[in-house]
C-alpha cells in the first residue's frame, strides 16, 4: 500500500494491473529513490558509478537464485557470501568483467541495496533478502525474461501447477511482447497434467492469463476462453467455478472477449428461475425438439443452486426426452 502511495505521489495515474505496478515500483526504487535522496542529502556525486539496468540485472540474478533454491537458499533469503558469488558470476557472464572486479561489484550492489535503494533487507547476521515477496517474484520474471524461450518453456512447464511460481509465471507472460511465444506457453501449461488439485490451479492460472492484458493472439483467446466458461457452467468444483468466474469477470475490458463475456453474463445474471427450476425442466420436456434446448439442459444438470439436488433428475429425464 506504501508503494502504490508512492507511486500515486510520483506519477498522475496508477497502473491498469498489477504488473505494470511491480515493474514502476522496483524502477521507483533503484532509479528514483536513491537520486531523490541524494539530494536531499545534497551530495556531489553518486555514491556508485553503477547503472540503473546493471543493478536490474544483477538484482534479478539474485532473485532467481533465492525463488529457485540455488546456492542452498531458503524461500525468501540467501547467505550473504553465497548472494555476492550469484551476482559476482551474473556480471561475469553478462558484461565481462574480472572475477575480482566482479565480486567487488556485487558487494557494492548488495549494499546499495539495503542502505540506498532499499529493496534488500538482512533476514539475518548472515543472511540478505527481499523487501517484499513482489519484489523477489517480479525481478525473478526478469531474469527469466533474459533466458532463452526454450529455457523459459521448460521452467515453466515443471512449475505450472506451483503455488509458489504463479506471480513469477504470469509476470514472464506479461513481460513478453511476441504474441506466438505466449500463446505456446500457454498451450504448455494448458498440457499440463496432475491431481485434481494441480489441474485446479492449472486452470485459474490459465483463465488469468486468458481474461487478462497479455499479449496472446485473439484465436488462442477466444478457445482458452470457451473452456472456461464450459468449465463455469459445468464444473465439479464449485470453488474452481467461483475462480474462472472471477477471473472471467475482470475481463470485461479486453476488446477480444469482452463482448463475449458480456454475453455470458447476461446469460448468469441476473437469476429469474432461482424458485422454479423444476417446474421449468418440466415444462422443456414437452417442447418441440430444438437444437438450442439441449445445452441448457445439460447446463441445468451442473447447476450450483441449493435445490439443485431435486433439478439435476428433472433435467436428465428432460434431456433424454429431448433427444
Amino acid at each position: 500500500m506504501t508503494g502504490l502511495i508512492a507511486l500515486k505521489q510520483a506519477r498522475l495515474q496508477l497502473p491498469r494491473n498489477r504488473f505494470v505496478a511491480y515493474e514502476e515500483l522496483i524502477k521507483l526504487l533503484l532509479e528514483l529513490h536513491p537520486t531523490a535522496r541524494g539530494k536531499a542529502a545534497l551530495a556531489g556525486a553518486p555514491r556508485h558509478t553503477l547503472d540503473a539496468p546493471t543493478r536490474e540485472m544483477a538484482l534479478a540474478a539474485l532473485a532467481y537464485a533465492i525463488h529457485s533454491g540455488q546456492e542452498g537458499a531458503s524461500p525468501d533469503a540467501i547467505e550473504i557470501d553465497r548472494a555476492i558469488a550469484v551476482i559476482s558470476e551474473c556480471l561475469v557472464q553478462r558484461i565481462g568483467v574480472s572475477i575480482a572486479d566482479a565480486n567487488q561489484t556485487a558487494r557494492t550492489i548488495l549494499t546499495l541495496g539495503e542502505e540506498d535503494v532499499g529493496i534488500l533487507v538482512k533476514k539475518s547476521a548472515r543472511e540478505v533478502g527481499f523487501f517484499h515477496r513482489v519484489f523477489q517474484e517480479s525481478l525473478t520474471s526478469v531474469h527469466l525474461a533474459s533466458m532463452g524461450f526454450n529455457d523459459q518453456a521448460t521452467l515453466v512447464s515443471a512449475r505450472a501447477t506451483d503455488q509458489r511460481w504463479r506471480e513469477v509465471i504470469l509476470c514472464l507472460l506479461h513481460k513478453l511482447q511476441r504474441p506466438a511465444e505466449v500463446d505456446q506457453l500457454l498451450t504448455l501449461i494448458e498440457g499440463v497434467q496432475g491431481d485434481i488439485a494441480r489441474q485446479a490451479f492449472r486452470d485459474t492460472l490459465l483463465a488469468e492469463a486468458t481474461f487478462g492484458e497479455f499479449k496472446k493472439t485473439p484465436q488462442v483467446a477466444v478457445r482458452l476462453a470457451e473452456k472456461a466458461f464450459d468449465q463455469i457452467e459445468l464444473g465439479r468444483w464449485p470453488s474452481v467455478r467461483r475462480g474462472l468466474i472471477a477471473q472471467a469477470v475482470g475481463g470485461l475490458s479486453s476488446p477480444i472477449l469482452g463482448s463475449t463475456i458480456m454475453g455470458k453474463l447476461d446469460q448468469w445474471f441476473p437469476r429469474w428461475t432461482s424458485y422454479g427450476l423444476v417446474q421449468t425442466f418440466e415444462a422443456m420436456g414437452n417442447w418441440p425438439d430444438d437444437p438450442a434446448i439441449e445445452p441448457i439442459l445439460w447446463r441445468g444438470m451442473h447447476d450450483e443452486f441449493w435445490r439443485s439436488s431435486s433439478c439435476c433428475p428433472i433435467a436428465r429425464e428432460a434431456l433424454q426426452g429431448c433427444r
